[in-house]
C-alpha cells in the first residue's frame, strides 16, 4: 500500500512580535515564545525612566523564519550628574549627584566616579560595573546581584593578586556575588584612557612581557592594559589625576574579587 503525505512541508514562518514598550526581559521572553533567537546592543541613557526599556526603532520587524535571531537595543540607565570645570580634567569640577550624599557636602563636590570591589570604600556614582544582564551603576547594585569576572590560573596559590607578576596568562570567564553595598566619601580620582578608577584600583596590566596588577596612580603609556571587551590588551593612551570630594560606594562580593569595570579588570586594595 502506498503511503500519501500532506500538509505544507516548507519551512514554518512566524511574525515578529511588536516590542515597542517592552522592557528587555519582557522582550526576551516575547521572543523566546515566539521561536525567536535575539540578539542584544546596550545604549547608556541618562533618564531612569528609560532603564530596561526597548529603544523604539531597533528591533528587527516582519516575518521570519522559525529560530531566526532578532536584533534590538535597549537602554542602560546612568546617572549623568552636572560638572563644569576649566581645562581637560584640569581644575576644580563641581559635581551634583541627586540623592547620592548629602549633610556637610549636600551632594556637591568635585567630579567623582572611584570604584573598590573588596571590603574598603570607592565605587564611584557613574560608573560601570560588568553583571550577567549589562552593565550596572554602583547605586543600582543589590545583594545577590552576579557580576561578571575573571578567573586567572597564574593567581592559584598567591594570597593577593597584587603578587602576580608572570610571562603566561590563562583567564577563564567566571562569576562573583555581591554581598554587600555601603556608602562612603572619597577625594580622589584617576583617568585612564577617558575611564575613572580609584587609588584603591589594580589594574591587570602587561609591561615588558610581565603581566601584573599595578596600581592605577604607576599606570602610565609605558603599559597595555586588559580590555574586557577586546579580551586583548590595549595600549594606555591617556591618564590623568583628579581631586575630588564625593559619595563613592564599597562593594563586597565572593568568590572572585576581580572585577569588569568600565571595560577594564580590577583587583581593589586599600593604599598602604
Amino acid at each position: 500500500m502506498a503511503l500519501r503525505q500532506t500538509g505544507d512541508a516548507s519551512p514554518r514562518k512566524v511574525t515578529i512580535p511588536d516590542l515597542t514598550g517592552m522592557t528587555r526581559t519582557q522582550a526576551q521572553e516575547a521572543l523566546t515564545a515566539a521561536g525567536l533567537s535575539y540578539s542584544e546592543t546596550n545604549e547608556n541613557t541618562g533618564d531612569s525612566g528609560l532603564d530596561t526599556k526597548i529603544k523604539t526603532g531597533t528591533q528587527t520587524t516582519g516575518t521570519v523564519l522559525l529560530g531566526t535571531t532578532v536584533s534590538y537595543t535597549y537602554y542602560t540607565y546612568v546617572y549623568g550628574g552636572f560638572y563644569h570645570g576649566f581645562g581637560h580634567y584640569g581644575g576644580f569640577y563641581h559635581g551634583f549627584y541627586h540623592g547620592f550624599y548629602h549633610g556637610f557636602y549636600h551632594g556637591f563636590g568635585f567630579s567623582s566616579y572611584g570604584l573598590n570591589v573588596s571590603s574598603s570604600p570607592w565605587i564611584g556614582v557613574n560608573l560601570n560595573i560588568k553583571a550577567l544582564d549589562g552593565y550596572i551603576i554602583p547605586v543600582n547594585l543589590e545583594p545577590q546581584t552576579i557580576i561578571e569576572t575573571k578567573q586567572i590560573a597564574e593567581l592559584e596559590g598567591l594570597s593577593d593578586p597584587t603578587q602576580l607578576k608572570s610571562e603566561t596568562l590563562t583567564l577563564s570567564d567566571s562569576t562573583s556575588m555581591v554581598l554587600e553595598v555601603t556608602q562612603s566619601v572619597g577625594d580622589t580620582l584617576y583617568v585612564v584612557n577617558g575611564n575613572h578608577y580609584s587609588p584603591n584600583h589594580y589594574v591587570l596590566a602587561k609591561k615588558d612581557g610581565i603581566h601584573s596588577f599595578v596600581n592605577v596612580a604607576d599606570i602610565d603609556e609605558s603599559y597595555s592594559v586588559y580590555s574586557a571587551s577586546a579580551n586583548d590588551f590595549v595600549g594606555v593612551e591617556s591618564k590623568e589625576k583628579i581631586a575630588y570630594i564625593d559619595s563613592v560606594y564599597t562593594l563586597k562580593a565572593q568568590p572572585i574579587n576581580l572585577f569588569i569595570i568600565n571595560d577594564l579588570l580590577i583587583f581593589d586594595k586599600p593604599v598602604e
